[in-house]
């Protein structure tokens, strides 16, 4: 492949996503989200289908928007994101965010969320959330945010989240249970903020990353229970 400098972004409104987008985006997302818990699926990766890609990440075309990110015509990196009205403020969600596993920190993702933010639909977007299993994903939006990963005010989340997830078009994220220190009054330990998605895939990768964060001092949404994910809630903070 090309070397990363010569990738193309590419920022597409989700009424104007084509049946081949999405098969391309569901392909890369099967080959390079990650694998299911040895304990769910031994040695099998999480797999994407057209059909599944459409009902989860765009549930409301009018208010979606996918970047891409390419390399002559390989597709290496996507981001898929949603915005909703709660109250008075705008929400923006990011839905998914896949990079190939080859092109790894060099700032793909950044610049996948930058994008996004450049959409018109981000223009008026005041709070920006989004729930994954991996610190990197929730570190890349909390800077996009303007919070560094470290000084996420969790009662943002605790005051914020419920009235966020309850009117989600993100079916999964509606759907999904808040669990931890800021929404029980008997969390298991350890645990602070994170969503019962019931998603089984493997949290090897992400709980390696993980120590970094933790041996810096750098990581206040505590543990992550299997088949959980992190949620992440900020408020948009201005460039």
């Amino acid at each position: 492949m090309s070397d990363v400098e010569s990738a193309t972004f590419n920022i597409i409104d989700g009424t104007s996503v084509s049946d081949e987008q999405l098969e391309a985006s569901a392909q890369l997302f099967s080959d390079h989200y990650g694998v299911w818990d040895p304990s769910f699926k031994p040695n099998a990766r999480v797999r994407m289908t057209l059909r599944k890609l459409r009902q989860e990440c765009l549930s409301d075309p009018d208010r979606t928007v996918l970047v891409t990110c390419s390399i002559g015509d390989n597709l290496i990196g996507q981001a898929f994101a949603a915005t909703w009205k709660v109250g008075e403020d705008i929400v923006g969600w990011i839905t998914q965010l896949v990079v190939h596993r080859d092109y790894r920190r060099r700032r793909i993702a950044t610049c996948l969320l930058q994008r996004v933010r450049s959409h018109r639909l981000f223009s008026s977007v005041t709070i920006i959330g989004v729930t994954s299993t991996h610190p990197a994903t929730c570190n890349a939006v909390a800077s996009l945010a303007g919070t560094p990963i470290g000084e996420v005010d969790l009662e943002f989340i605790r005051e914020h989240g419920p009235s966020i997830l309850s009117v989600s078009p993100v079916r999964y994220v509606q759907s999904a249970k808040q669990r931890g220190a800021l929404f029980q009054d008997c969390p298991d330990e350890g645990v602070i903020s994170t969503l019962d998605t019931d998603f089984p895939v493997d949290h090897g990768e992400p709980e390696a990353a993980l120590e970094t964060y933790i041996n810096s001092g750098r990581w206040r949404l505590g543990k992550l229970p299997q088949r959980h994910e992190y949620l992440l809630i900020l408020p948009m903070n201005p460039h």
